[in-house]
């Protein structure tokens, strides 16, 4: 509410403190008292009378009887009192009359008073020490054209207070906006001839002490007068640091604020919580990013010599949003002002600029240009899709391409003149990505599957696909050292992926993907989407042949922002059961609650079993568990999933007895994992990896254990690698040494058959195997194995468990690879 009376208050709240005064001040009255406390209910309940307003409920005659009763408030004060100067009235005396007679129960001060002398004098000229009586005749003036302002505004107040209960057309919502700038250009016209600079620290003292007289709370009123003061400086050009609205920006400032509030408006009405991907809400969010470009770029052709808005103002803005609570949840001030110097100077910066050298003082053209640019591509892409479905005359809640032929022909018909046309179609074309009609859940299946629950190639899908993969275009023609990989797209390395991820490390935490104590989450991101992404070839390291394929290419970005975004629908779910199921603990570093492991883990099989409806394997291997099963090796089997899982979601400093969220991002992220896995190579679809198939995924994790062998120092020949790979996968089984802290002993039995609880013990403990205390220079390492080190020993224990069958495994490898 307070937001909505700043107008109001600035210019009328002078008005309101010298009216209605019959008391005789001097030694003698100019004429008998008249006005007694009754006739002047009206001025003592202007603040009422606004609320009212800002209601929608006062009506046209009740507005004009408002403005004649503080009209007449006016002349009575000028007529029946007398001040020591006879031309003038001073804060003291001016004090005196209204607390006495306006309002005689409710103490009046004088520093209000005194403040409001200064929005006086900024309104109809004068001194800040007293009131004059020609001042007075212009504050009369003004009460008339604050009537017809409020006149003006009043058919549009529901409109503006964004109180409607249906949605206004567009049209009547941009009357509404401009409306509003025409009242206030009312009143700005008819203060023009006296209107001189004022200071914000002015201002903002006066409607503290209106708030602290109306017994309201100063705090948002402070925040709300730095915010107008950032944003007028911003908007203007002036210093970040300005503490002056100076007179000839007054008209400009207004002019701004209102073209702002008016896209606020068009945002809660034509583009929130609507369709945005078709029809009139994709229109509507063009017109949305057009108009806020627009403002951006004017704002910025006001900076004559530097020609660009600096971090200085936009820190100063976002600290105004950040404090008076306008910051949309969950972002902190903090958060965006470090993301913002990579956001504008990275990913839309100069990319002819060499990554390191790429740097500005602010946004300037060539950035909006950038972002301009890119918007643009996915809207065109969008609009194309959604055009192709309606030339099919199906209607959007049933855009789904049942028609075999439809695909292909949908898929020649798009046009190949620009690249960001061909980068949408190739992912169209060879993605294995699946959803359900408007689900985020991906769909995990053998293709029988996929056609049952009708997740196809849907508009739905192909949407979300567009959306992603901008997100993933800007990242990696943003972040590749290599100039020439940013032009092609080609990809982006371990390396690029942690600079990428530690640059917006704050606003992942605000999301609450990251804890703040995490490190080298880009490496762990970049290792698990190269091993588990459906895409992911398992190769960390470029080779004559592929010169690329250690980098994380197009497709496999994309399918890690799907599976982050799966996870993450699943645990707001996920999260509420739990909150209304489990002793609630500590409250973790997102500033949520944690819950009992024990509680956590209990129903973990409950919870989450009913999120993964759109991956069956996943749905059945945790039903199929048992938490208090009478079967020893059912009861062993949940045991066994709990250290495993237990051991992976938490980080060593968290304490054992609470989960929470982070745990709950942790677990979902794996299930995707593990079902990504088992579907991929799983060849047959019986639900297993068996042995041949297990054989034929050497070549995928051929690189991740020889990437952990050096990073221990170790070299191992071909033939080691493919002994150490077999080992694991038939025996699950880890000899001692230093490699028995990373895998956990988690190797108990034989495994002829790799199913989830495997993969799940197997392949999930290759990242954690991949831990920061063994992060080496490789180039630094002096190789000399011996008999008795890790590698031999596990070569020894092989060779004793299996007379000859190793070597058997090995050679029936040796087939598979050639």
């Amino acid at each position: 509410m307070y937001s909505r009376k700043l107008f109001i208050f600035i210019f009328i709240g002078f008005i309101w403190l010298t009216t209605g005064c019959s008391l005789e001040i001097g030694e003698t009255s100019r004429g008998p008292v008249q006005v007694a406390n009754k006739d002047m209910v009206c001025v003592r309940d202007l603040g009422k009378g606004v609320d009212k307003y800002l209601e929608a409920s006062l009506t046209k005659k009740e507005i004009y009887n408002w403005a004649a009763c503080v009209n007449d408030a006016i002349y009575n004060f000028d007529k029946y009192t007398q001040g020591e100067k006879a031309d003038r009235y001073s804060v003291a005396e001016v004090t005196k009359t209204v607390g006495e007679v306006v309002f005689p129960d409710k103490p009046i001060t004088q520093k209000l008073v005194a403040t409001a002398m200064v929005v006086k004098k900024y309104l109809v000229g004068g001194d800040s020490e007293y009131v004059t009586r020609n001042e007075l005749r212009r504050l009369q003036d003004l009460v008339w054209t604050v009537e017809d302002s409020a006149v003006l505004l009043n058919p549009h107040i529901p409109i503006l207070n964004l109180k409607v209960v249906e949605r206004p057309k567009p049209e009547t919502v941009e009357i509404a906006g401009q409306r509003l700038f025409d009242a206030i250009a009312l009143i700005l016209n008819e203060t023009e001839s006296y209107r001189v600079n004022v200071e914000f620290t002015s201002i903002n003292d006066f409607i503290v002490e209106l708030q602290k007289f109306n017994e309201s709370s100063p705090e948002s009123a402070q925040a709300f007068t730095e915010l107008a003061r950032h944003f007028y400086n911003t908007i203007t050009g002036e210093p970040y640091d300005n503490q002056v609205i100076q007179d000839k920006n007054s008209v400009l400032f207004f002019k701004e604020l209102s073209y702002w509030y008016r896209l606020r408006m068009h945002y809660v009405y034509q583009v929130r919580d609507k369709k945005l991907l078709e029809g009139e809400g994709l229109a509507e969010t063009k017109y949305f990013v057009d108009q806020i470009l627009t403002g951006i770029k004017r704002v910025i052709n006001r900076y004559e010599k530097e020609a660009y808005i600096s971090y200085n103002q936009i820190d100063a803005l976002v600290d105004g949003f950040y404090n008076a609570h306008l910051l949309p949840k969950p972002y902190r001030g903090e958060s965006v002002k470090a993301a913002l110097r990579p956001f504008f100077d990275k990913m839309f910066g100069d990319r002819s600029i060499e990554f390191d050298k790429r740097a500005s003082l602010g946004i300037d053209q060539q950035v909006i240009a950038e972002i301009e640019a890119e918007f643009y591509k996915w809207y065109e892409v969008q609009n194309f899709l959604a055009h192709s479905f309606e030339l099919n005359n199906k209607s959007f809640s049933q855009m789904r391409f049942i028609d075999h032929k439809l695909w292909p022909e949908f898929l020649s018909s798009i046009p190949q003149t620009e690249s960001h046309y061909i980068e949408i179609k190739s992912i169209w074309e060879k993605t294995k990505l699946r959803f359900q009609w408007g689900d985020p859940r991906l769909v995990v299946g053998t293709e029988t599957y996929i056609e049952e629950v009708n997740a196809g190639t849907n508009f739905y899908q192909l949407s979300l696909l567009n959306i992603l993969s901008s997100a993933v275009r800007i990242v990696a023609k943003s972040y590749p050292q290599d100039l020439y990989r940013a032009q092609v797209v080609t990809g982006i390395t371990e390396k690029e992926m942690d600079r990428f991820i530690n640059d917006f490390k704050l606003i992942w935490q605000d999301l609450n993907i990251m804890p703040p104590e995490a490190i080298e989450v880009g490496k762990k991101m970049f290792i698990e989407t190269n091993l588990f992404a459906p895409s992911g070839n398992g190769y960390f390291s470029p080779s004559a042949e592929n010169p690329t394929a250690h980098l994380m290419d197009f497709n496999e970005g994309v399918e890690l922002l799907s599976m982050l975004y799966s996870g993450y629908t699943m645990n707001s779910k996920i999260f509420e059961k739990y909150k209304d199921t489990c002793l609630r603990g500590p409250k973790d570093v997102f500033g949520k609650p944690m819950f009992v492991s024990t509680c956590f883990w209990q129903n973990f099989k409950k919870f989450y079993a009913s999120e993964f409806e759109t991956m069956p394997g996943i749905k059945k291997f945790l039903q199929e568990l048992e938490p208090n099963s009478q079967s020893s090796k059912k009861q062993e089997d949940w045991e066994t999933f709990v250290s495993a899982m237990d051991k992976l979601v938490r980080y060593d400093w968290e304490p054992e007895r609470w989960l929470g969220t982070i745990q709950m991002g942790k677990a979902t992220m794996i299930l995707h994992f593990v079902e990504t896995m088992i579907n991929k190579f799983d060849l047959n679809h019986d639900g297993f990896i068996d042995e041949i198939e297990g054989l034929r995924a050497y070549s995928h994790f051929r690189g991740i254990l020889d990437r952990m062998a050096r990073e221990r120092c170790k070299v191992l020949d071909e033939e080691q690698l493919q002994t150490v790979y077999i080992f694991i996968l038939k025996y699950a089984k880890v000899p001692g040494g230093k490699w028995d802290a990373i895998w956990n002993k988690i190797w108990t039995s034989k495994a002829d058959k790799v199913d989830h609880l495997q993969v799940l013990k197997i392949f999930r403990q290759i990242l954690v195997a991949n831990s920061p205390e063994y992060n080496v220079d490789v180039e630094k390492c002096v190789y000399n194995p011996t008999e008795d080190d890790v590698f031999g020993q596990m070569l020894k224990e092989a060779g004793a468990a299996k007379s000859g069958g190793m070597k058997k495994e090995i050679n029936r490898l040796k087939e598979f690879n050639k």
